[in-house]
């Protein structure tokens, strides 16, 4: 929790809106960045977003953050 109030005192965002929760299980899900297509003399960058681990298109993305699934997930009080 130290670091969740941290966080919030640190990113604008978070000072909106933000929830404090706990999950029991958490594992790798996908990835966030800029998908490509291919082009010449490179692939040209076409849309940002995320996708899942399997997903045939994953090989032309390239990723910036890792996408993790929590199970299990209760919301805390501070």
């Amino acid at each position: 929790m130290p670091c969740a109030a941290l966080a919030v005192r640190a990113c604008p965002s978070l000072r909106r809106q933000h929830a404090l929760v706990r999950a029991r299980s958490c594992s790798p899900f996908g990835v966030h960045g800029v998908l490509h297509e291919p082009g010449l003399p490179r692939p040209v960058a076409r849309i940002g977003g995320g996708l899942a681990y399997g997903d045939a298109r994953i090989g032309w993305m390239r990723a910036a953050q890792l996408i993790v699934r929590l199970d299990g997930c209760t919301e805390v009080s501070p």
